[in-house]
């Protein structure tokens, strides 16, 4: 038997300009048209060749006529010898794992290796354009009991199929296509399925919506449907609703959770097309057969705040790819029967197309159109004639050799139909054969993106597990928000965040953080909340959280403003107003009243909260206020320019709150005029640390000369304050 060898089918089916017989004599006569006839089969399945009549020839030679022409030339058999040649009848089709149509038996019986081939002619009139090629030359393994492909050269000479043989037992032709290519392609035109069923249940605490493209057109390319699975995972359902193989990929998201591509297919059909569907998909890509019903799990997206998830479904250039290779397959095997088939070979052929063209086709996510259908149409058909391919399939065959005799024989019948199926990949197939299929993919570009969305939101950090920058007080704000606010317990947006029980417990866990940062920069977080968060109650909360992981505990720039604050504090011990009675305020302003609800003085017209600091010094945080103080009510203010002072408070909590230093109401400017130092006022206030800065002009400039006040009376000076040993200290009179 002759080794075998890849490059077989170049020669099989090149065609009559490659290969010059040289045949004389008339044509064979026309076989029977391939029908079945009753014939023995082998425990493999193969048709039993039968020659019931021999002919004796000897070393002149002799032509021998049949359902087959066999012609021995003279000196083919040694002198002085003799064999035996016999041809019978067409085995014509057969009804087995492969859709194949057998030629006539040829058997030549020599115990003498021959001097010269032996030509042998058929007649394959009756065969179509597809099936010639596919045809193929096969020997009998009576040891296997099936048709063995050895790899031996044809031609083709108009109807005639012609072979030089050397090494005999029986010969005969196969050819692998009673179904062709266009029936095949053509099964499922106009195919639909129906809508999936899902469960009623609850989804997925995240997920707020889900947007299908199905939802009132039932004629969508894919048919959808959700609901819950355990592990807080979403499972979509999706019917493919076209013909054709679709990508369902998961375009704005991460990876699936799972995914199902169906049913299990236990034909060859279902087999192969398994197997392709698994290698055209990965962790964000699902191949969905024509057709049929899968499903994919989607797991809660690990980023915080609002999330979109988006699935699009639609045919690509793999996917066309992938149909064209399991219409030729269907064309060549039997794919409603599994006798006799080996899914080894299969896969290795499959794997070896699909390397083949991975590069420029089989792994494109490109969608389809206009010329999608040519483009892998043509990567198809050169990957039909690759030598790469043609080996695999061999070594895999090979592979099988020292298996059972089965599972040989199961390996010998799939090799023959994979190989008739590269020459139709490589030689005979036609775009016209693919009408329907491309008929229905050209409907799904006018289309557009079909498309699943899901809205929701994402998974929340654990509370406290966030890092603080510790040196931009709005970043760390913001981050602080989103591991707070974003916790699954407040995702009822009907609530303001301070109205839930769990905020101030879940407040103190989720600042934690910020104890890594210096008091200051605590501070300045706080007072961002304060300023930025838009619930202002929920706020407070969670600042007075902050300040108290700086020892300071103190009240929120809301409270503040509605608290009370102790007597006297609109005068600076010197100068302003004294009043025995406190000041209550609300939404910062307030006057102050005795027991007898008489006016005691003094009242205060705005409040700012200028920030907080240790200005004492004693390790803990005091806040600073700006109060505008006046001797009369908020109502009836004011006067004149010393009827209204900024006044600075610095104070601890407390109910009053417990002031810490005197009221501020600005410096005074020496060496002054007659009265003496010129009074100031202070027009702005801020922190550095634990020093006040003050922005300062003289109330009365007109009345001083510059000499007088140490420069221009009507200029504004910076003065800085610091509290030390119980007094304040400023950095200029």
């Amino acid at each position: 038997m002759q080794a075998l060898k890849p490059w077989w089918l170049v020669s099989v089916l090149v065609a009559l300009a490659l290969i010059a017989t040289g045949c004389t004599g008339a044509p064979p006569p026309v076989e029977p048209s391939p029908e079945r006839v009753r014939v023995a089969y082998s425990a493999g399945g193969d048709p039993i060749p039968v020659v019931p009549k021999r002919q004796v020839v000897g070393s002149q030679g002799a032509r021998i006529e049949g359902a087959a022409v066999v012609e021995v030339p003279a000196g083919a058999v040694p002198d002085g010898r003799e064999v035996e040649v016999g041809v019978g009848d067409a085995l014509g089709a057969i009804d087995g794992l492969t859709q194949e149509v057998f030629g006539a038996p040829v058997l030549v019986v020599h115990d003498v290796d021959l001097e010269k081939p032996i030509r042998v002619r058929w007649n394959i009139g009756n065969l179509t354009e597809e099936q010639r090629s596919t045809i193929l030359l096969v020997r009998w393994n009576d040891e296997v009991g099936m048709w063995q492909v050895p790899g031996q050269a044809a031609s083709i000479e108009g109807d005639t199929l012609v072979a030089d043989l050397q090494q005999f037992s029986f010969w005969t032709w196969v050819s692998g296509g009673a179904a062709t290519v266009s029936q095949v392609s053509g099964e499922v035109f106009g195919k639909r399925t129906s809508a999936p069923t899902c469960s009623s249940g609850s989804l997925p605490g995240w997920v707020r919506n889900v947007v299908r493209p199905d939802e009132d057109q039932s004629g969508m390319p894919i048919r959808t449907c959700v609901e819950p699975d355990k592990n807080d995972v979403l499972t979509v359902r999706v019917a493919n609703n076209r013909p054709y193989t679709q990508s369902l990929d998961l375009v704005n998201g991460d990876r699936y959770a799972w995914a199902w591509a169906g049913e299990e297919d236990f034909t060859v059909a279902g087999i192969i097309r398994g197997y392709l569907n698994r290698a055209l998909s990965d962790d964000n890509s699902l191949a969905m057969a024509p057709a049929k019903a899968t499903a994919v799990g989607l797991g809660r997206p690990d980023e915080m705040g609002e999330v979109q998830l988006t699935l699009q479904a639609d045919p690509t250039m793999k996917t066309v790819a992938a149909d064209i290779l399991i219409a030729v397959l269907g064309s060549v095997l039997d794919l409603d029967n599994v006798g006799g088939f080996d899914s080894d070979m299969v896969n290795a052929f499959v794997q070896t197309i699909y390397d083949c063209g991975g590069s420029e086709v089989l792994k494109s996510r490109e969608g389809v159109g206009l010329d999608t259908f040519g483009k892998a149409f043509e990567t198809v058909k050169t990957c039909g004639t690759s030598t790469e391919v043609h080996r695999a399939i061999q070594q895999v065959l090979l592979q099988r050799s020292d298996g059972t005799r089965e599972g040989l024989g199961r390996a010998l019948g799939t090799n023959r139909a994979l190989q008739s199926a590269l020459g139709k990949l490589g030689i005979y197939l036609k775009v016209a054969d693919f009408s329907s299929y491309t008929s229905e993919l050209a409907s799904s570009s006018m289309i557009g993106k079909v498309q699943v969305t899901v809205f929701g939101t994402g998974r929340p950090q654990m509370l406290g597990e966030w890092k603080p920058d510790c040196r931009n007080a709005a970043s760390d704000s913001g981050v602080l928000f989103k591991n707070l606010a974003l916790q699954d317990v407040f995702k009822d947006t009907s609530k303001e965040y301070w109205k839930f029980s769990e905020w101030e417990p879940s407040a103190k866990k989720a600042v934690q953080p910020l104890k890594s940062c210096k008091p200051d920069h605590i501070e300045a977080v706080a007072a961002n909340v304060e300023k930025t968060w838009g619930d202002k109650k929920a706020a407070a909360v969670v600042a007075l959280k902050i300040r108290a992981l700086a020892g300071g505990g103190l009240p929120s720039d809301l409270d503040l403003l509605n608290s009370t604050l102790p007597a006297n504090v609109c005068w600076t011990g010197e100068s302003g107003w004294q009043h025995a009675a406190p000041i209550k305020l609300k939404n910062g302003q307030g006057a102050a009243w005795v027991a007898d609800r008489s006016y005691a003085e003094a009242g205060i017209m705005e409040t700012k909260v200028v920030g907080r600091a240790d200005v004492d010094g004693d390790g803990e945080q005091e806040v600073v206020l700006d109060l505008a103080c006046a001797g009369s009510e908020p109502e009836r203010c004011c006067a004149g320019r010393a009827s209204l002072m900024p006044t600075i408070g610095v104070f601890k909590p407390g109910t009053p709150l417990r002031q810490v230093a005197p009221s501020l109401m600005g410096g005074a400017s020496e060496p002054g005029g007659e009265f003496g130092p010129a009074d100031r006022r202070i027009d702005s206030i801020s922190l550095r640390g634990k020093v006040i800065v003050t922005q300062e002009t003289i109330i009365y400039p007109e009345g001083y000369t510059a000499a007088q006040v140490g420069g221009d009376p009507s200029a504004a000076v910076t003065v800085e304050y610091q509290f030390k040993a119980g007094k304040w200290v400023a950095s200029r009179p």
